[in-house]
């Protein structure tokens, strides 16, 4: 649903539950309101995602470009997995190594496939 949609619709509820609560309704009004915080409470927590999912997400996919970079500049096959002396060390594609924020660890994999974290059934996996 659009935003200004959905905003013009909380407005009215708003509106309907304080003239509700103006014309003796208080039990109603209260019901009301009180649906109306779980509403927006259904609509904005799934959208909340963690900074610690963002930022390890973030260093998979800077792990990836750094595969695909050493393997258009060492002619590797898809199917070869880099060390991580390969990619992470100063001057190299990485300076240093990357750390999930939750504690997760990173596996390379083969260039053709996806790093991975030990954190991905939480949300931390390249999609």
């Amino acid at each position: 649903m659009d935003a200004v949609v959905e905003l013009l619709i909380i407005t009215a509820w708003i509106a309907g539950v304080i003239a509700l609560w103006r014309s003796k309704k208080k039990l109603v009004a209260g019901l009301l309101g009180g649906l109306l915080v779980l509403l927006l409470a259904a609509v904005a927590i799934p959208g909340f995602v963690p900074a610690s999912r963002i930022a390890c997400i973030a260093n998979l996919r800077a792990i990836q470009a750094a595969k695909e970079a050493w393997a258009r500049q060492n002619n590797k096959a898809p199917t070869e997995v880099p060390l991580e002396t390969d990619l992470i060390a100063e001057g190299r594609y990485l300076k240093s190594k990357p750390k999930c924020p939750a504690g997760g660890t990173y596996s390379l994999s083969a260039i053709g496939q996806k790093p991975t974290c030990s954190l991905a059934s939480k949300g931390h996996k390249l999609e």
